[in-house]
Protein backbone atom coordinates (compact mmCIF):
# COMPACT_ATOMS: atom_id res chain seq x y z
CA UNK A 1 0.00 0.00 0.00
CA UNK A 2 1.45 3.50 -0.85
CA UNK A 3 -0.08 6.20 1.23
CA UNK A 4 0.60 9.92 0.27
CA UNK A 5 0.03 13.14 2.11
CA UNK A 6 0.19 16.88 1.62
CA UNK A 7 0.47 19.59 4.23
CA UNK A 8 0.66 22.99 4.03
CA UNK A 9 4.19 22.42 6.34
CA UNK A 10 6.83 19.83 7.39
CA UNK A 11 6.51 21.64 10.85
CA UNK A 12 4.15 22.50 13.72
CA UNK A 13 1.21 20.70 14.70
CA UNK A 14 0.16 19.01 11.56
CA UNK A 15 3.55 19.04 10.06
CA UNK A 16 4.34 16.58 12.84
CA UNK A 17 1.05 14.62 12.52
CA UNK A 18 1.82 14.13 8.98
CA UNK A 19 5.33 12.82 10.12
CA UNK A 20 4.19 10.54 12.65
CA UNK A 21 1.82 9.32 10.08
CA UNK A 22 4.41 8.69 7.19
CA UNK A 23 6.71 6.94 10.18
CA UNK A 24 3.47 4.41 11.32
CA UNK A 25 2.93 3.77 7.71
CA UNK A 26 6.77 3.12 7.22
CA UNK A 27 6.80 0.81 10.24
CA UNK A 28 3.73 -1.33 9.16
CA UNK A 29 5.89 -1.95 5.71
CA UNK A 30 3.64 0.78 3.49
CA UNK A 31 5.29 3.18 1.60
CA UNK A 32 4.96 6.30 2.74
CA UNK A 33 5.21 9.84 0.41
CA UNK A 34 4.78 13.60 2.23
CA UNK A 35 4.66 16.49 0.24
CA UNK A 36 4.84 20.13 1.58
CA UNK A 37 4.57 23.92 0.57
CA UNK A 38 7.59 24.83 2.99
CA UNK A 39 9.93 23.08 4.39
CA UNK A 40 12.23 23.21 7.67
CA UNK A 41 13.77 19.69 6.92
CA UNK A 42 15.40 19.26 3.48
CA UNK A 43 15.58 15.94 3.49
CA UNK A 44 13.31 14.91 0.55
CA UNK A 45 13.24 11.28 2.10
CA UNK A 46 10.91 13.29 5.17
CA UNK A 47 9.06 15.47 2.45
CA UNK A 48 9.41 16.30 -0.79
CA UNK A 49 8.57 19.82 -1.19
CA UNK A 50 6.03 21.43 -3.80
CA UNK A 51 7.07 24.46 -5.16
CA UNK A 52 9.93 26.47 -3.81
CA UNK A 53 9.95 30.59 -2.24
CA UNK A 54 9.38 32.32 -5.45
CA UNK A 55 6.51 29.92 -6.14
CA UNK A 56 5.07 30.91 -2.96
CA UNK A 57 5.40 34.80 -3.11
CA UNK A 58 3.89 34.99 -6.67
CA UNK A 59 0.61 32.93 -5.06
CA UNK A 60 0.15 34.88 -1.95
CA UNK A 61 0.28 38.01 -4.45
CA UNK A 62 -2.04 36.74 -6.80
CA UNK A 63 -4.47 36.07 -3.39
CA UNK A 64 -4.39 39.47 -2.53
CA UNK A 65 -6.28 40.12 -6.08
CA UNK A 66 -8.93 37.08 -5.70
CA UNK A 67 -6.69 34.41 -7.28
CA UNK A 68 -6.06 32.39 -3.76
CA UNK A 69 -6.25 28.64 -4.90
CA UNK A 70 -5.61 29.94 -8.56
CA UNK A 71 -1.75 30.42 -8.51
CA UNK A 72 1.06 27.41 -7.92
CA UNK A 73 0.12 26.11 -11.42
CA UNK A 74 3.84 25.10 -12.67
CA UNK A 75 4.54 23.50 -8.99
CA UNK A 76 0.85 21.66 -8.66
CA UNK A 77 1.70 19.74 -12.64
CA UNK A 78 4.83 18.67 -11.37
CA UNK A 79 3.23 17.88 -8.36
CA UNK A 80 0.75 15.99 -10.11
CA UNK A 81 3.12 14.26 -12.45
CA UNK A 82 4.77 12.97 -9.31
CA UNK A 83 1.47 11.45 -7.87
CA UNK A 84 0.68 10.27 -11.15
CA UNK A 85 4.51 8.10 -10.91
CA UNK A 86 3.79 6.96 -7.17
CA UNK A 87 0.24 5.76 -7.66
CA UNK A 88 -0.98 5.80 -4.24
CA UNK A 89 -3.79 3.88 -2.78
CA UNK A 90 -4.49 7.14 -0.63
CA UNK A 91 -4.07 10.45 -0.90
CA UNK A 92 -4.23 12.46 2.93
CA UNK A 93 -4.65 16.32 2.05
CA UNK A 94 -3.66 18.21 5.62
CA UNK A 95 -3.79 21.74 5.00
CA UNK A 96 -3.90 22.55 1.43
CA UNK A 97 -4.28 26.29 1.81
CA UNK A 98 -0.97 28.49 2.10
CA UNK A 99 -0.46 30.05 -1.17
CA UNK A 100 1.46 26.51 -2.27
CA UNK A 101 -0.98 24.37 -4.55
CA UNK A 102 -3.45 25.11 -7.05
CA UNK A 103 -6.93 23.79 -6.49
CA UNK A 104 -8.40 23.34 -9.68
CA UNK A 105 -5.16 21.42 -10.93
CA UNK A 106 -5.00 19.11 -7.70
CA UNK A 107 -8.35 18.05 -8.21
CA UNK A 108 -8.25 17.56 -11.72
Amino acid sequence: MTIVQINVSDYGSTGAIMQTVQNLARCKGYNAVSFAGRRKNNDEEKTKPVGNTIDTYLHALLARFGGNGHGSKRATEKLSEELKAIAPDAVILHNIHGYYINYEILFD
